[in-house]
């Protein structure tokens, strides 16, 4: 009877990896086999029914997902919008740099035009203008590095609708489906054919 317990105990840490759980933000956990995940939705198994229908639930409803060999994948905001947003940040930062600089640089420009007018003295004239012009370059180089920062990560990826999956005894895999294709830059949706092949 005691081998029979430490048998039991020894199997518990296994049985209690033995299924993935998905942790969704209203408290709820679903315990699942999962068959696929992508940035947008998690697709999956209902552990109680696994020669079931197939579940998909939005990653904007998950917060955490438990995988049966122990790893934990948490879902940030920016994983669940579908794309990476901590772009924005540099971007806005560099967008208020580009105007706190230059409006502190045309500021004192039209200070050194104001002293200029008033105590009729070209040095003034000289250095008001220069100050206007370096806050124009100021505002304008930053502006410009804030759009190339914008654009390089407004990109397009492939989030797959359905999928059939072909595994070769080598180890190899070939994949075909049908995609939606995720432009994150004009915010359009379209669809698209797609085929892998993994070595």
């Amino acid at each position: 009877m005691k081998k029979f317990f430490i048998v039991l105990l020894l199997l518990l840490p296994v049985c209690g990896f033995s299924q993935d759980i998905i942790v969704k933000k209203n408290g709820l956990n679903e315990v699942c086999r999962i068959i696929d995940i992508n940035t947008l939705e998690v697709t999956f198994k209902r552990w109680s029914d696994l020669n079931g229908a197939n579940y998909i639930v939005s990653t904007t409803d998950i917060s955490k997902v438990n995988f049966e060999d122990g790893r934990t994948w948490e879902i940030s905001d920016n994983t669940a919008t579908g794309y990476d947003t901590s772009w924005t940040e540099k971007y806005n930062r560099l967008r208020r740099t580009a105007w706190i600089g230059g409006g502190i640089f045309a500021g004192q420009g039209v200070l050194y035009l104001l002293s200029a007018i008033i105590t009729y003295d070209d040095i003034y004239l000289y250095i008001g203008s220069g100050c206007i012009a370096v806050g124009a370059i100021w505002t304008g180089s930053f502006l410009y590095a804030a759009s190339r920062t914008k654009k390089s990560h407004l990109t397009a990826q492939a989030c797959p609708i359905w999928q059939n999956e072909l595994h070769f005894n080598d180890g190899t895999s070939f994949s075909y489906g049908v995609d939606a294709i995720c432009d994150n830059y004009s915010k359009n949706n379209t669809f698209g054919l797609g085929i892998r092949y993994n070595f």
